[in-house]
């Protein structure tokens, strides 16, 4: 037998790498579907308390208690409705982002 030569025993014991291109990963479904809704329940959190926030500085609700959140809340209500200026650190940001 020839040294480049591979009988059937030694072919079934022979380890070989595989290439890149054929790795390959497997994750179960269950575990990528807890990884979305855990996120997507982080998600809706964070934007119930950004609205829960707003609406207490629309309604002035807690200014007894928290007189500083308040105002800040009540401010940041007036510039998402659009009935307030721009700050103005912020309009001098674009601006020189834009212009330059």
């Amino acid at each position: 037998m020839a040294a480049d030569e591979l009988t059937v025993d030694d072919r079934k014991t022979r380890t070989t790498v595989p290439s890149p291109e054929r790795i390959t990963f497997t994750v179960r479904k269950a575990t990528v579907m807890t990884a979305i809704v855990f996120a997507m329940i982080i998600i809706l959190a964070v934007a119930a308390t950004i609205v829960g926030l707003v609406a207490v500085g629309l309604q002035g609700r807690g200014r007894d208690r928290a007189p500083r959140l308040a105002e800040k809340m009540t401010s940041a209500a007036e510039h998402l409705n659009g009935d307030s200026e721009p700050p103005e650190k912020f309009v001098r940001l674009v601006e020189t982002r834009l212009l330059h």
